[in-house]
């Protein structure tokens, strides 16, 4: 904009009568002007004021050497004065260039023009002063918006590789352990688990991939099915009942992801013998709960991943409950809407 206005007062320029040299001399004043005028944007504060004296001499200096007063260039000086000064000078410094304008202009003997380049003066200068304020904010925004993005993906990130690593780890823990009991008694066997362990690495490796890119599948059915082979695995007791219809994407991925984690906080955090886990629908919401022995001290079997699940779930505006039931019982009770895929 500011550059288009210098068009403006190179045109007036052009259209007075005053010679070739003195219009050569008006044009170079101008291009200086509009030369100093990127100063203003990325220079350091001193810089800026020396940008602003030098751009006030030049302004006002054609007055001076040819009698020509610039149409748009005060307003321009006095909106660089606006992004520039303190708060104390800048309004004065804005008044003074509008007003030394108007005297410029009734000096050069145009008493009835006097109030309107006061006028435009102040006008251009707001003007500009405006549009660089909004430029700034609707950047501001953007730099906003992009730090929100990241720490949302940092946090996405975080939560998946939390979800994942502890439930693969420990799945391979179970195995190994598994897998060295065997040794002595069934060495086949043993061969066996170790495979699946190199299978467990090798999905959790994919999966890690995976979360780089954003997209990490997972079902409700899968994390059920591994489900009751590690647990088994473990030694424990597990009754698993699942009585719904196909979820909404988005539900069966949350509730696929807080299974995963609710069983890795049995394996990690609970001596558990046995454990029941039930999926069921129930007027417009889907349930899930997980109810095992074996906890120790209250809060035990809790696990740091309950912040997570709780996250994932309120997501999708359900609810989560963990607590103790008895000396060494815990439930982790979860439920979700079916019409949550808008949330």
């Amino acid at each position: 904009m500011v550059y288009a206005l210098g068009f403006v007062d190179l045109v007036h320029l052009a259209l007075q009568d005053h010679g070739l040299l003195q219009s050569g001399l008006g044009a170079a004043d101008l291009a200086l002007i509009l030369a100093i005028q990127p100063l203003f944007a990325r220079t350091s504060a001193r810089l800026r004021l020396a940008a602003l004296a030098a751009q006030a001499l030049l302004v006002f200096l054609p007055a001076l050497l040819i009698g020509h007063m610039w149409v748009a260039m005060a307003g321009i000086l006095a909106s660089n004065g606006l992004r520039t000064l303190s708060d104390r000078t800048r309004w004065v410094a804005f008044g003074g260039v509008a007003l030394l304008a108007g005297a410029v202009q009734l000096w050069r003997g145009g008493a009835a023009t006097t109030a309107f380049v006061v006028v435009s003066t102040a006008m251009t200068a707001l003007a500009l002063h405006g549009f660089a304020r909004m430029a700034a904010v609707r950047a501001a925004g953007r730099t906003e918006i992009a730090r929100s993005a990241v720490a949302q993906e940092r946090l996405r990130v975080s939560r998946d590789l939390h979800d994942l690593l502890g439930y693969g780890l420990s799945a391979i823990q179970v195995k190994s352990e598994l897998s060295r009991k065997l040794v002595p008694e069934d060495p086949e066997g043993a061969q066996e688990e170790l495979t699946e362990v190199l299978e467990i690495v090798r999905r959790t490796l994919g999966d890690v991939r995976s979360i780089a890119r954003g997209y990490r599948p997972l079902s409700l059915q899968e994390v059920s099915d591994s489900t009751k082979a590690l647990l088994a695995a473990a030694e424990i007791e597990v009754v698993m009942r699942l009585d719904h219809a196909p979820l909404p994407p988005r539900v069966d991925l949350v509730l696929a992801a807080v299974l995963r984690e609710g069983i890795t906080n049995v394996l990690r955090h609970s001596k558990a013998g046995s454990c029941q886990i039930a999926v069921l629908a129930r007027e417009g919401h889907v349930e899930l709960d997980i109810v095992n022995d074996g906890v120790g001290d209250p809060g035990d079997g809790a696990g740091s991943g309950v912040v997570n699940m709780a996250e994932r779930v309120g997501e999708l505006g359900g609810r989560l409950r963990a607590r103790q039931l008895g000396t060494d019982r815990f439930h982790l009770h979860v439920s979700v809407p079916l019409d949550a895929t808008a949330a």
